[in-house]
């Protein structure tokens, strides 16, 4: 005995056949979307580290590493007075000292190797912390690289 007679099979279609539908739908939609935006997260992980990986490089062949006493032996010579009190590197503000790994840029600013690198490739920062000049002279900022536009600095020296 039925129920419902008069309603017969068009009930159960509209009852459990179409939301059935509906709800597998809408799981595989959620299914294909979520390994999508894994997909993308992924890709953007990886141009980041290849980002990293190619201003590393660029940082290596043209900001060399130096123990910091032979940096200051060569800025000395450079620069005959060269004045340096107590050497502190901008960035972490932990001192410099003998042995320590530094990279020295060509305005005779010197930072540690980890935190410049981290400061040049990780932060996509071009320009020294102190005195704001590129970190690799002649290269063109990242936001130029780009194709984005930004306003030029022009050195005044007042004398």
């Amino acid at each position: 005995m039925d129920a419902f007679p008069e309603l017969g099979s068009s009930f159960i279609v509209i009852a459990i056949v179409i939301p059935s539908v509906v709800l597998i739908a809408l799981v595989t939609l959620i299914i294909i979307v979520l390994a999508l935006s894994g997909t993308v997260r992924n890709d953007g992980i990886t141009l980041k580290q290849e980002r990293v990986s190619k201003r590393k490089e660029e940082l290596e062949r043209n900001v060399k590493t130096h123990k910091f006493d032979d940096w200051l032996m060569g800025q000395k010579e450079k620069h005959p007075g060269f004045l340096t009190t107590d050497s502190i590197c901008a960035i972490c503000l932990d001192g410099l000292t003998g042995n320590a790994q530094i990279r020295g840029l060509q305005c005779s600013h010197a930072f540690h190797k980890q935190c410049l690198d981290e400061y040049y490739c990780a932060f996509v920062y071009e320009y020294c912390p102190l005195c704001h000049r590129t970190i690799i002279p002649g290269a063109s900022p990242a936001s130029q690289k780009k194709g984005e536009t930004s306003d030029s600095i022009t050195e005044v020296v007042v004398v």
